[in-house]
């Protein structure tokens, strides 16, 4: 679809796409009914909670989102990356995560592409990295504010050197990060 908002995670209950899906229900009353959500992911059947993603689709059939929502599922990365380059923004709904939106979030950032994550406590630690916008984690309404403040703002088409630029940027604090901690801890010695 031109329009929509992707999804990388695995269909496992703590990564609430029905959190996103129900947004998207909403942004769609609101009269936005060209927006789709594209999901990645591997669709795994979660050992927590067995009947998660057959819960989603039942919600999805239900809904009358069919149409508006594509679960592509596990892609090779390179595809990934070249459908998160024209997403409006990148939607991280989990619930739990090991490091500030996990893995995607950096995947989207390195190619400046916003990103709407929970405000789960992790997350927060990124909420002043450009191009981050949280909401209240479990609330679609949230969701659907964030994601319609993206529909309304402009868009910049992303030259490439842009983000070559940004991610020297990043390779540099990145270096610089390690480089102080190793001496910090030789300094210890």
């Amino acid at each position: 679809p031109k329009k929509y908002f992707m999804i990388s995670n695995q269909f496992w209950a703590h990564k609430s796409h029905i959190t996103a899906f129900k947004a998207l229900e909403e942004i769609k009353k609101r009269g936005y009914d060209d927006i789709h959500i594209v999901c990645t992911g591997e669709i795994k059947r979660d050992n927590r909670d067995k009947g998660y993603y057959d819960n989603i689709v039942r919600y999805i059939d239900q809904s009358g989102l069919k149409r508006k929502i594509h679960i592509l599922g596990y892609i090779p990365k390179r595809e990934q990356i070249k459908i998160m380059k024209q997403a409006m923004a990148l939607v991280q709904p989990s619930l739990f995560e090991g490091n500030p939106g996990g893995l995607s979030v950096r995947n989207a950032n390195s190619v400046l592409i916003p990103v709407i994550m929970s405000d789960i406590t992790v997350n927060q630690e990124a909420k002043s990295i450009p191009g981050i916008r949280l909401f209240e984690a479990k609330n679609p309404g949230s969701l659907a504010d964030e994601m319609e403040r993206i529909l309304l703002s402009e868009s910049s088409d992303i030259r490439e050197a842009d983000i070559i630029e940004h991610n020297k940027i990043n390779e540099k604090k990145i270096a610089d990060f390690y480089l102080q901690m190793i001496e910090e801890v030789i300094g210890n010695y």
